[in-house]
């Protein structure tokens, strides 16, 4: 039972690992197509058409990665056992009273806030990839997308925070006066999760200028 649950708890936050690897995967496409852009006068059809390939595999794995993160979101909070043992735990308290139906749908709904923006940030990469994939590398809209994935991610990581903070009021909500628990918890993920959203959100703005940058040089052809 211990090693289920252990799993379980590794599940719940995965999300966080799918964010992260889709954006080195990001940053890899893109740093391979500015180079490419900039380097050659004449377009070359052989790298591009790598970069449709790996758009191809990353928009399947964000949309594999969205509907994993809402099934395992819902089935968290569906199981009182998994609430009890796994919530708990990732909130970092504990339960003196048993799991009621208030408990699951607060912990749910508080729980959505930082799972909806995930969903958001994987949406964000369908849609860039897409443009990456039809050859719309230095354009606004990709910057926009980029932007809006850069945003997402650091409102994940301050999310999180305060989500498990909120859940964990919820779940002591029962407990005996002097026992119910408010608990501040921050992790590696958080630190991560911001960090890259502060890189990225840079390397948006670096790609506004890159766009201008095409745009004049195309006007000059």
């Amino acid at each position: 039972m211990a090693q289920s649950t252990s799993r379980i708890s590794g599940k719940f936050i995965l999300y966080s690992e799918f964010l992260l690897f889709y954006i080195k995967l990001s940053l890899h496409c893109l740093m391979r197509a500015m180079r490419n852009e900039l380097s050659r006068s004449r377009p070359n059809p052989a790298p591009m058409e790598r970069v449709r390939r790996i758009a191809r595999w990353v928009r399947a794995m964000a949309l594999i990665g969205g509907i994993v993160l809402l099934v395992l979101a819902v089935t968290l909070w569906a199981s009182p056992a998994w609430v009890a043992k796994v919530a708990a735990s990732e909130a970092g308290v504990t339960m003196a009273a048993p799991v009621t139906p208030a408990m699951q749908w607060g912990g749910a709904l508080l729980g959505m806030v930082p799972v909806s923006l995930g969903l958001f940030a994987l949406f964000q990469v369908w849609q860039l990839f897409g443009d990456y994939g039809r050859g719309a590398i230095f354009t606004p809209g990709a910057s926009v997308r980029l932007r809006r994935l850069a945003w997402s991610l650091m409102g994940v990581a301050v999310a999180q925070v305060f989500a498990r903070a909120a859940i964990g009021l919820v779940l002591t909500m029962n407990n005996p006066p002097g026992q119910r628990m408010l608990v501040i918890r921050l992790s590696s993920h958080d630190y991560v999760l911001l960090l890259f959203g502060v890189l990225l959100l840079a390397i948006a703005w670096v790609m506004v200028e890159a766009t201008r940058l095409a745009q004049e040089n195309a006007e000059f052809v």
